[in-house]
């Protein structure tokens, strides 16, 4: 499955904070990575809208 690293921790080497990576899906859960969320197409659409519209309010 693929997971994203919330923090710096090791996963057959370093990894940081927003790496994305591959781990098998019977791999024991840890604290620092979780499973990375897909995204449908109209879902990603929306999700960029809103980053634009945030992006104006600063």
């Amino acid at each position: 499955m693929e997971v994203i690293a919330s923090k710096t921790g090791f996963y057959g080497q370093l990894r940081e904070a927003g790496e994305v990576f591959e781990v098998p899906d019977n791999e024991q859960k840890s604290s620092w990575f979780s499973p990375k969320r897909k995204r449908g197409k109209s879902a990603q659409g929306e999700g960029e809208d809103a980053q634009q519209g945030d992006q104006q309010l600063v």
